[in-house]
């Protein structure tokens, strides 16, 4: 091998070298659930701004109540058009709902992250996988990458900001798109009232802004029994 050949493979391995191996999809499930660990409970306020193609929802201000192991609870007058699965995101389920197949690096708003392809264990969520960016020096959750079974794409961005020492969302914004062009008419109840939830987001964003954290609260147990009522499945 020539002298140039030689200097070649040895900054090829250098440049290997340097990089940190990837770790395990499992691994970083685990230290996702790590940064949850002893909140038994908490209470946040979120301001919701919807821009959803022919949806007319007025800005809303909801309680959200959560408590563990994925309980959730809205207060809020009328209707919220808000994905439960980004505004309560807990990492903890992930180990149980969701196998890694997966991880690569990938770059968000030029910082590395890691990306985790996920499938869930159940056929009932109605998913085939989704796309999980990973902060690998705070290990929190990113973004969210969802293909829709109608051809449409959910992807949910977080911001996070520290709460009693703990990385927290303070907002999420969740974008609704779609190559396939939606035709349908808006008929009067929807035009009438933001009541009416459509069965999928149509294309649009949904703003979500966390303030107000109350964290282990003790909730009570009453507060979540009209939404596990077997009729609300």
């Amino acid at each position: 091998m020539t002298t140039a050949g030689t200097l070649l493979v040895l900054l090829l391995c250098a440049g290997a070298a340097g990089q940190s191996p990837l770790p395990r999809g499992e691994e970083v499930l685990d230290r996702l659930a790590a940064g949850f660990e002893g909140i038994e409970d908490y209470t946040v306020s979120m301001d919701v701004v919807a821009d959803i193609d022919r949806l007319k929802v007025p800005p809303m201000k909801v309680t959200m109540y959560w408590k563990r192991p994925d309980r959730v609870h809205f207060d809020a007058e009328g209707f919220a058009l808000l994905p439960r699965e980004g505004v309560a995101l807990n990492p903890e389920t992930l180990r149980t709902r969701f196998t890694p197949t997966a991880v690569s690096r990938d770059t968000l708003d030029g910082r590395e992250v890691l990306r985790v392809t996920l499938k869930p264990k159940s056929d009932r969520t109605g998913l085939r996988e989704f796309f999980l960016d990973v902060d690998p020096s705070r290990w929190t959750p990113e973004r969210m990458v969802t293909p829709l079974f109608d051809g449409r794409t959910m992807t949910a961005t977080l911001t996070h900001g520290r709460v009693e020492g703990r990385w927290l969302p303070s907002a999420l914004v969740v974008r609704f798109t779609s190559t396939v062009v939606d035709t349908a008419v808006e008929g009067p109840a929807e035009a009438a009232t933001p009541a009416v939830r459509p069965a999928t987001p149509r294309r649009g964003t949904v703003t979500v802004r966390y303030s107000g954290y109350r964290l282990n609260g003790g909730l009570s147990d009453d507060l979540f029994r009209e939404e596990e009522r077997p009729d609300r499945k």
